[in-house]
């Protein structure tokens, strides 16, 4: 919103663009996490994409809400 207030720009499809990218990510996250749990990459680190996803989600959907 400062950024509109500032810029003059029209920011009304911004919760729109980051809840799609929310999505985004999270489509990323979950696509590694499964790859991972089916055994085609042992990387630890990607364990706890689960949860990333999960919390992506959430946050998704508390921005799509408003």
């Amino acid at each position: 919103r400062e950024y509109g207030k500032v810029s003059g720009r029209d920011v009304s499809d911004a919760p729109f663009y980051l809840t799609f990218g929310l999505f985004k990510v999270a489509v990323i996250a979950q696509q590694i996490f499964a790859r991972y749990e089916q055994g085609l990459t042992n990387d630890v680190r990607f364990s706890r994409l689960g949860e990333v996803v999960a919390a992506l989600a959430e946050t998704a959907e508390r921005e799509r809400r408003g």
